[in-house]
């Protein structure tokens, strides 16, 4: 992972503390995702827990430093993405075993909230967007 300032017209050399979150699998689980409203956060979504990858990795110091943040997620995550439609911002993820949420800009390991219950009953989402003004418009699949 690189980081741009300048709208993508000059990179970072790689950042150190992101190396190896997707654990040989960056082909199949590798999203990124920054706070629309706070550029130091910054998730990471990997493999699975191992030496140095995670399902999920946070920083809060706009990558800098990583912290594993994975705790009660399903491995091989597929997409991230933190709404910009409600105050505070939740980020969703979605992997092999279904979709989870929580508060944006909560602390790394604190609890994923699973929503693969009644009605939703899924499994193996790969994507998911929320609508930029509706809270209650989302769409996964």
């Amino acid at each position: 992972m690189r980081r741009a300032v300048d709208g993508g017209q000059t990179w970072s050399a790689p950042l150190i503390a992101a190396e190896g979150y997707c654990g040989g699998q960056c082909s199949y689980d590798n999203p990124i995702e920054v706070d629309p409203f706070d550029a130091n956060i910054v998730y990471l979504g990997g493999n699975a827990r191992g030496t140095c990858s995670d399902a999920m990795k946070k920083s809060s110091d706009g990558g800098t430093t990583f912290t594993r943040d994975d705790t009660g997620l399903h491995a091989d995550s597929h997409d991230i993405h933190i709404t910009g439609a409600v105050s505070p911002t939740v980020a969703f993820i979605a992997n092999d075993g279904g979709i989870w949420k929580r508060v944006a800009n909560l602390a790394a390991a604190t609890a994923w909230t699973n929503l693969n219950n009644a009605p939703l009953n899924t499994m193996q989402f790969q994507s998911v967007a929320v609508h930029p003004t509706n809270q209650n418009f989302t769409l996964g699949g």
